[in-house]
């Protein structure tokens, strides 16, 4: 996501909510420190964060010293290359069923391009799988409501279906 001034609290949290499957109250923090909180998040998750900036006059200025790189391939007109896998660690899910007998779930089942991939939860290794499979759960929003005290109508939120971390990306 471009970051810029014009970049309101509300698509921040929802930025940090669909992208990196992290709750942020926009009521606790202020402006930057929801910024700053995406970076610190996006930084864990190894997802390069250049284009998170600012936009206040060091345009791509992030501080992490990979500029003179990033430019250089912007200026080759060559578009970014996705790597070819991923290490990932699946957290297990919180149990939804109480009945004694139905079995607890201990992998997630993703289809790509035709194939079924089942990852084992909480691999603390992590698990490889192609990129594809990796980007469908980045892409695996589900909007769960609430209701709130004092309203009458449910509060709506979306948040990543499979809670993942990325151990690293594979060229």
């Amino acid at each position: 996501m471009k970051i810029t001034s014009k970049t309101t609290k509300a698509e921040l949290v929802a930025y940090a909510a669909q992208a990196l499957g992290a709750q942020l109250d926009e009521s606790k923090f202020s402006r930057d420190e929801l910024v700053e909180e995406i970076k610190k998040l996006e930084k864990s998750l190894g997802i390069a964060n250049d284009d998170t900036s600012e936009g206040n006059g060091d345009e791509g200025d992030t501080g992490n010293g990979n500029n003179a790189q990033n430019n250089d391939d912007a200026d080759n007109g060559a578009p970014k290359k996705n790597p070819r896998s991923v290490m990932l660690r699946i957290h297990t899910p919180p149990s939804m069923n109480t009945d004694e007998d139905t079995e607890e779930e201990t992998h997630c089942i993703v289809g790509f391009n035709g194939r079924n991939y089942q990852i084992a939860y909480d691999v603390e290794e992590g698990v490889k799988v192609p990129y594809g499979v990796y980007d469908i759960l980045k892409n695996a929003v589900q909007t769960k409501y609430r209701r709130v005290k004092g309203k009458r109508e449910m509060e709506e939120r979306k948040e990543q279906r499979y809670k993942f971390n990325v151990v690293k990306f594979i060229d």
